[in-house]
């Protein structure tokens, strides 16, 4: 029998994890058993003292003791006027905060004389909002009858206050306010609500979402792991009133509020068919670019967008000042964009599917999946259904218990095999982007990110879904990039190093925390290597690090997503006379390298940090991305 924890006496909360729990009699003891894996037990003699504490609140509350980032992230949005946003890492208890607006929002109520309240929860997933509804009932003891709906709760607690919670997407709430019907045909707009919570708030700043905040209300906190980008960070403090709290993901493990967890990036080549379809598309996408600069119609575009954006750049000169450019429009609301700009953006998707789609590294994941799923629980993300399917194919054939769960499923046959995964001792389940957000599986502990996307927040997001803290677990993540030569496999041995502190200035730069364990401990397999005989040195080894700088560069160009920070570049072509001694784009010092390709020797200035590189070209520099 486990040794008695302290648990919460006046509220029954399990000490682990602070859900509340339930007691059951066996061997004439009270024993506790909780979803997070506690159990424990208590004699005789407390046995009637806890039963005879009954929480009876006058009005609904959160049954569970704060941590302190929660209790001070509440602080600060109570501070800030009961409006903004709240930025919180992923599994630090962004809903329990949330909880604890609502408990505020019905306190001041009920302080005034007021014996009810009208709560709105909204998000852009179904999925995200049916763990609400399990929160709520577990955290804050409200119960569901047979007169509630999926959208609607409506319970009165024992002292007479009665709360009406609505759980309603993005979408529904887009959909009615485009619909332009009466006030008294609405079913939402035409309600008062004393409290909106926005989650996962980062998709508020799309045009299409941006209603939500017209519903009348009192008060507002949105909810995010990250929020990214100049643009959807304006979008959001117009309508939300910016951000009030950020706790990130060094901060939880420094307070323990996260395990500890290792990073483990592993690379695979693209196939020789596979580079020169890659190769083709960029030299397509480049020469686009070009034509696309000189239209007529680029620079009426771009007129329009510095009205609304001073800042944004004046002309196309790069491939980042095109993601930048569209960005604008996109948080803007500017959906009147050039034709030739939508084909240059079709052009990007399918260059990054070729990235997406490689067949090493899907052969990759696999092996992986196999050789960790027989004893793990295992969260496999891919960008496509199809991909998601035929993953599932062969896990299965292999003998491996594995599931999907993606957007073209019914909702049962998703809640399905999530319920059976949960249950699982071990193994796989596979997912595009319907993991990312909000999927609560508390003892998964190994996360393998087949998806070439290098967004931060898409970074995080999957990286929490496996270090939610569970008894001792260990959590794992195994990111799979890309390079785009199959030779220099060979020689992953011999840069291993050099490697390692490029990863670790690209973690740094692109996940925000400092990573646990040591760089020189990145494990990279060596028997991927097609040749281990051959072993280039000097000018081969920098190419290496070039084509590998070059991919990573393209990966983050093609996310549209998210756009890059403002920043002023220098001019296409620079002049020998006019070489910078620091990067245009981060401000850090540059490095001057040489390599030999086909006989001839080329001088390359580029840059550590963000993959940014000159190419010396006759008498001037080419800018590189």
């Amino acid at each position: 029998m486990p040794s008695p924890k302290k648990l919460h006496n006046d509220m029954h909360c399990c000490p682990e994890c602070n859900t509340l729990i339930q007691g059951y009699m066996k061997d004439g003891s009270l024993k506790f058993s909780c979803r997070c894996g506690f159990e424990g037990s208590l004699g005789e003699d407390m046995r009637g003292t806890l039963r005879g504490r009954v929480w009876k609140p006058e009005y609904p509350s959160v049954r569970i003791e704060l941590w302190q980032h929660q209790a001070a992230a509440i602080k600060a949005w109570v501070a800030r006027g009961r409006q903004g946003i709240v930025e919180m890492a992923t599994a630090t208890g962004k809903t329990v905060v949330g909880m604890k607006a609502i408990e505020l929002c019905c306190k001041d109520r009920h302080d005034v004389g007021k014996r009810d309240a009208r709560v709105m929860i909204t998000c852009n997933s179904l999925v995200i909002l049916e763990q609400w509804r399990s929160e709520i009932r577990d955290k804050m003891g409200l119960r569901f009858d047979d007169t509630n709906t999926s959208s609607t709760l409506i319970t009165t607690i024992a002292s007479g206050f009665t709360i009406e919670v609505q759980f309603v997407t993005m979408q529904a709430l887009s959909m009615e306010y485009n619909a332009g019907k009466l006030a008294r045909e609405m079913k939402y707009y035409h309600k008062h609500y004393d409290l909106i919570v926005v989650d996962e708030v980062h998709h508020l700043a799309a045009p299409e979402f941006r209603h939500a905040m017209n519903l009348p209300h009192d008060a507002a906190i949105g909810l995010s792991a990250t929020v990214e980008g100049a643009q959807r960070r304006a979008v959001l403090k117009e309508y939300l009133g910016g951000i009030v709290f950020t706790y990130g993901i060094h901060d939880a493990i420094k307070n323990k509020i996260i395990p500890p967890f290792r990073i483990i990036e592993r690379e695979a080549s693209l196939t020789d068919t596979e580079l020169d379809q890659f190769t083709a598309m960029s030299k397509r996408i480049t020469n686009d670019l070009k034509k696309l600069a000189l239209l007529p119609e680029t620079q009426n575009f771009i007129q329009r967008l510095r009205r609304r954006d001073i800042d944004a750049p004046a002309d196309v000169q790069t491939l980042s000042d095109f993601v930048e450019l569209l960005a604008i429009a996109y948080y803007h609301g500017i959906k009147e964009i050039p034709q030739a700009w939508k084909d240059v953006q079709v052009l990007l998707f399918n260059r990054r599917l070729i990235l997406e789609n490689s067949e090493n590294k899907n052969q990759a994941a696999i092996r992986l999946a196999i050789e960790l799923g027989r004893n793990h629980k295992c969260l496999l993300f891919h960008m496509t259904i199809g991909t998601c399917n035929w993953l599932l194919q062969k896990l299965t054939n292999a003998g491996i218990d594995a599931w999907v769960v993606h957007s073209e499923l019914t909702d049962q046959d998703r809640a399905d095999h999530l319920a059976a995964f949960k249950k699982a001792e071990h193994g796989v389940l596979i997912a595009p982007r319907v993991l990312d957000e909000g999927v609560d599986i508390p003892d998964a502990d190994v996360g393998i990110n087949a998806a070439n996307n290098t967004s931060k927040l898409q970074l995080v997001q999957r990286m929490g879904r496996v270090l939610r803290k569970y008894k001792e677990k260990r959590p794992l993540f195994y990111q799979l990039f890309c390079t785009i030569d199959a030779a220099t496999q060979s020689v992953i041995a011999e840069v291993k190093n050099a490697l390692a502190r490029e990863i670790h200035v690209f973690r740094e730069h692109v996940v925000d925390f400092e990573p646990v364990s040591k760089v020189d401990h990145i494990e990279i397999p060596t028997e991927w290597a097609e040749s281990r005989d051959v072993k280039p040195t000097g000018p081969a080894l920098t190419l290496h690090l070039h084509q590998r700088k070059t991919v990573m560069a393209k990966q983050s160009q093609d996310d549209l997503s998210f756009p890059p920070r403002s920043m002023k570049k220098p001019g296409h072509f620079v002049g020998l006379e006019q070489l910078p001694e620091k990067c245009g784009i981060c401000g850090k010092s540059l490095f001057l390298d040489t390599y030999e390709l086909d006989g001839k020797k080329e001088g390359w200035i580029w840059c550590h940090t963000c993959a940014c590189y000159l190419r010396k070209r006759n008498d001037s520099v080419d800018r590189e991305k």
